[in-house]
Parts: structure tokens; C-alpha cells; sequence
């Protein structure tokens, strides 16, 4: 970790993994505090759901690094779908053959499930964000395309953002899904900046006090009318550039944390995979205290992510041979 750090767009390049680690970080916290007591300690760690915004915006620009390197679409389709599939089918398959043995229902719905085919019909689903990213990587190779040939302007991510919420207005099923694809959106649009490693010009630094004024506003309002869970999206959206900025400000203050976030960004997959559905299951059965459940959970978590990656890394050279 390099001292003196410079505000420019490199930052998400050059700390891409442990950027990675804090969002990954922030979802556990979310599901770990999800649905408990009201409370100062849960109303902070359940904002973690702005996590997956960290990870869909360093995702976007990954995926524009990606595609600026090579472009073809059969290798760009195949990488991503090995790293994803693989670990996907290890851990779904006996989670929804359970399903259909204890609740019961059909073949059909483990096919659904399976597929990800409910998910397009705005039914809930255990691994909603494998099926999310899984249509990033369908859109990325056509927005690249239309980046590079300039076909848009740098506000097509919030004017995406208002579409999804007017079209979500008539269907409410999507709400708290499509918007989000805008925070992918605006990190692929940004994705030339941080190649170029493009400082943040005057003017740009005023996304730094963005934080403050949605912070406040984001708990003035918290639970109330305006601050929903309908609006929640909009928050994260314009809250995250600026708090990934500042993440990799704090990180650079302490080379163990660094290295631990580094580490957790390494198996973010893994970690999604097993956390929640798993062993934070788990001990919420044996602990009462959802700090206790979190802090066992995802210590628990962490070593059995480790291997899964390791095995994971097996089969896809398998599948590569």
C-alpha cells in the first residue's frame, strides 16, 4: 500500500481487490443485522446493503479493463461464466433439492430456481445477485461498445437510474433490483478514467461532500416517507463513488486492514455463497445477540470461503484441460 495516495480515478484500479474485500465486508454486516432489533448498531450495519453498489461499480470498471484488453466475446462470456457456474451449482443444487424435499413443490420450481428464470418474473431468489451479475456480464460487451463510440453522455447511468424508477413505479416487483444496474452502469462509464489513472480534476472534488449532505438527509429521513426502502437505491447510488474514495483513504491507513480486506476480496464469491445461507443460519440458532451471530458467523465463514475458492480453482482447470 502506497503512502501519500493521489485523488484520482486509479485508486478503483490499483486497490480493485480490497475495494472488493470492503463490499463483500459490508453485505455480511447487512445480512447479519438484517431483520433485528431496532437499534443504533442495527440501523448503522444494515446500510451495508450499499455494498453490492461498491461491487457492481469496481465490477463495471473490471469488466471495461476486460474488455478494452480483448474484446471477443466467446473468451470474454467463458472466463466469467467458469468462475461463476462452477461454485454456483456446488452450493444451489442441494440448497433448492432441499427445498423441494421440505417444503415441497415441483420439478418445475427447482428448474425455475435452478435457471434463474424467477428471478425474470420478479420472484424472490436465494442468490438474486449471481443472477444480477450474470446479466451485467450480458450487457457489458454492448455498453463498451457504446462507450467507446460515444454514444452516450456521462449522465446515461442517472438517466438510466430515472427510467428504472419510472418503470418500476408500474411494476413495484422490480424496485429494489433495477436501479441498481445503474451504479454498474456508472462504473463502466468510468472505466476510461481509471484506466487513463485520470486525476479528479477541480470541480470533481465536490463528489467528496456528497457523503455528508445524503448522510444526513439518508437519516434524518431513515424509515420515514422519504427515506423507504423505494429510495434507497437512489442513496446508494450517489453515496458510493464517494464512499469507496474515502474506503481506500482509510484503508491506507493501516497496512493489517489493507491486507485483510485484500484477502477477503480475493473470495467475495465464496463469501456470498456461504455466508448468509449457511453459517449465518447457523448461529443465529445457537446465539441470541446478533453481534455474537455476526462476528461467529463470518469468522466461521472465512476459512470454508478460502477452500471452496481453492477447490474452485481445481475444477476450472479441470474444465480448461
Amino acid at each position: 500500500m502506497k503512502d501519500n495516495l493521489k485523488l484520482n480515478w486509479g485508486l478503483f484500479s490499483e486497490h480493485r481487490q480490497a475495494l472488493m474485500g470492503g463490499a463483500i465486508l459490508c453485505i455480511m454486516l447487512y445480512h447479519s443485522f438484517q431483520g433485528a432489533s431496532d437499534g443504533t448498531i442495527s440501523r448503522i450495519f444494515v446500510t451495508g446493503k450499499i455494498g453490492v453498489e461498491f461491487f457492481l461499480i469496481i465490477s463495471g470498471v473490471g469488466l471495461y479493463f476486460s474488455l478494452s484488453k480483448d474484446s471477443n466475446l466467446k473468451r470474454f462470456y467463458k472466463k466469467r461464466l467458469i468462475r461463476i457456474l462452477p461454485e454456483y451449482l456446488i452450493i444451489s443444487i442441494p440448497i433448492y433439492l432441499s427445498l423441494l424435499y421440505y417444503k415441497g413443490g415441483t420439478i418445475i420450481d427447482f428448474i425455475m430456481n435452478m435457471t434463474m428464470l424467477n428471478f425474470f418474473w420478479g420472484e424472490g431468489a436465494y442468490f438474486w445477485f449471481i443472477h444480477m451479475i450474470l446479466i451485467c456480464y450480458i450487457i457489458a460487451p454492448f455498453y463498451f461498445k457504446i462507450l467507446e463510440r460515444k454514444l452516450v453522455c456521462r449522465l446515461s447511468p442517472l438517466v438510466f437510474l430515472v427510467v428504472a424508477y419510472i418503470v418500476s413505479y408500474f411494476e413495484p416487483a422490480y424496485q429494489m433490483i433495477l436501479p441498481r444496474y445503474a451504479s454498474f452502469l456508472l462504473g463502466m462509464s468510468l472505466g476510461k478514467n481509471v484506466l487513463n489513472n485520470k486525476e479528479i480534476q477541480k470541480g470533481e472534488d465536490l463528489v467528496m461532500v456528497w457523503p455528508v449532505v445524503l448522510g444526513v438527509l439518508y437519516i434524518s429521513t431513515y424509515k420515514g416517507q422519504l427515506g423507504d426502502l423505494w429510495l434507497e437505491p437512489a442513496y446508494y447510488f450517489f453515496l458510493s463513488i464517494p464512499l469507496l474514495i474515502y474506503l481506500v483513504l482509510l484503508l491506507g491507513q493501516s497496512s493489517m486492514v489493507y491486507k485483510f480486506f485484500y484477502f477477503l476480496g480475493s473470495i467475495t464469491l465464496e463469501l456470498y455463497l456461504l455466508h448468509e445461507m449457511f453459517f449465518l443460519m447457523g448461529a443465529r440458532l445457537l446465539f441470541d445477540s446478533p453481534i455474537v451471530s455476526c462476528v461467529v458467523s463470518i469468522m466461521a465463514t472465512i476459512p470454508f470461503a478460502y477452500l471452496l475458492c481453492k477447490l474452485n480453482k481445481r475444477v476450472i482447470k479441470i474444465i480448461q484441460y
